[in-house]
């Protein structure tokens, strides 16, 4: 069985990184690519999105990175196949599987988990599951010894942000902004203040994201938060030029992270 995530606070010098790919976009090999550049690079957590007709919280960029998916008949059993693979690859790097609820529900609860933990899974990532609903889902992933990672908004009230910190595991995905993915995210005070008030209730790691860019971004983050997750721009270094750019894009952002 799976032990959860091994992401862990990190010190005022250096962030951890987490990326994204959606799964088998914009070919399988394309995606396996995508996933060695991350893990050259020092990637920590990558997230793997199973295509879906409906994310909601995804941003133009990878709403229409689903869909080509879906066109090209990319399925569940797809996005398994690529979580197993990846895993067995790159047993340094934690996975966790980016969906939406309809896929889990449809699924099954117990049988998606499973299924996740048996294909390398660490945690899951479902944005639109609400908190007074997420408890069945935590229990299956600690059956199977998943992390069910919970999402923050910086207008979440008061009341609900300690609840939601208060079982909190792996790490807490603190949205910088409100909106969708893909949009640029000024870094600032205010982004420091938000996840100090996070950091408060928990002694589990945060990752910001939503519109982080940039090697400035990731320099302008150290202290604020313990991983910067990075999707968009990422995915459109890719869509620009190819392999060599997408590889080149995480070797700035990881020097910039002082891994090198």
């Amino acid at each position: 069985m799976n032990q959860g995530m091994r992401t862990k606070k990190t010190t005022k010098d250096r962030i951890g990184l987490i990326g994204h790919v959606v799964a088998n976009y914009p070919s399988p090999e394309a995606a396996r690519a995508m996933i060695r550049n991350m893990v050259e690079a020092g990637v920590a957590v990558i997230e793997i999105q199973i295509p879906f007709s409906e994310p909601a919280a995804d941003g133009p960029v990878f709403m229409a990175a689903n869909h080509c998916a879906l066109e090209n008949g990319v399925t569940v059993n797809d996005a398994f196949t690529l979580m197993h693979e990846a895993s067995k690859a790159h047993p340094n790097t934690d996975f966790v599987f980016m969906t939406y609820l309809n896929i889990v529900y449809k699924a099954g609860y117990a049988a998606f988990v499973k299924r996740a933990a048996e294909s390398g899974a660490r945690g899951l990532i479902v944005p639109d599951l609400p908190l007074e609903y997420v408890d069945r889902l935590d229990q299956e992933a600690k059956v199977f010894g998943l992390d069910n990672i919970r999402l923050i908004a910086p207008n979440t009230a008061s009341d609900r942000l300690v609840l939601i910190c208060k079982s909190a595991r792996g790490f807490v995905y603190a949205v910088a902004r409100s909106g969708v993915t893909g949009g640029a995210t000024a870094v600032s005070t205010q982004l420091s203040g938000y996840t100090s008030k996070i950091s408060a209730l928990t002694p589990t790691p945060i990752g910001l994201g939503f519109g982080i860019r940039s090697p400035e971004d990731i320099m302008g983050l150290k202290g604020v938060s313990d991983y910067a997750i990075i999707g968009t721009a990422a995915l459109q270094a890719w869509q620009t030029g190819g392999d060599a750019t997408h590889r080149d894009f995480w070797k700035k952002i990881a020097k910039a992270a002082n891994h090198s």
